[in-house]
């Protein structure tokens, strides 16, 4: 339960103006799940493997105050149904070789909120789910040494705004690539 959340409401339809305000109540309610597995328990040639992961799922609901226009109960503000965190590594001490497949996604998420005033009802804008696909990579020839390579979204994933069924934003995030080298005194 918290009392007074602070949420981005619609101050006045009519002006199309918007705001932070502190809403009369919200509730959060969810769980996460948490797994490490070391593939070296199946075989040893595999000690370096690892899979990693965790999912969240949430339930919200924020009470808003009767002055405010809109709906007066609505999820809160950006909160995702879930979360979903995965990753496969490959982990090397010994040679300072550590290379990770990373994979995120999230379920839609109240990104500008909807408003209604009589018959006039505009819905929540959200920002639909989104699959993410990175690789990242370190060596560490040393303790003085570290060099990284990062690849960024490798699936390609778009933004997607979502107004109901009317797609309202689609911005393709593109991929991006970076090297690094770091020295450690």
């Amino acid at each position: 339960y918290m009392k007074n959340p602070i949420e981005f409401v619609v101050l006045s339809p009519v002006n199309n103006t918007a705001s932070y305000a502190n809403a009369s109540s919200g509730w959060l309610f969810g769980g996460e799940v948490e797994l490490r597995l070391g593939f070296g328990r199946f075989h040893e040639k595999l000690e370096k493997f690892f899979f990693l992961g965790n999912v969240s799922l949430a339930m919200s609901q924020a009470t808003l105050p009767e002055e405010v226009s809109g709906r007066s109960k609505r999820p809160l503000f950006y909160q995702s149904k879930y979360v979903t965190n995965l990753s496969l590594r490959f982990d090397d001490p010994d040679s300072g070789v550590m290379v990770g497949l990373v994979y995120n996604a999230f379920g839609p998420r109240i990104v500008e909120v909807g408003t209604s005033a009589g018959s006039f009802n505009l819905p929540d804008v959200k920002d639909m789910q989104r699959h993410m696909l990175d690789l990242i990579a370190t060596y560490k020839p040393n303790e003085h040494v570290k060099l990284g390579f990062k690849w960024k979204n490798i699936a390609f994933a778009k933004i997607r705004y979502q107004q109901s069924s009317e797609l309202v934003l689609l911005e393709n995030l593109g991929t991006t690539v970076s090297i690094s080298a770091e020295y450690i005194y």
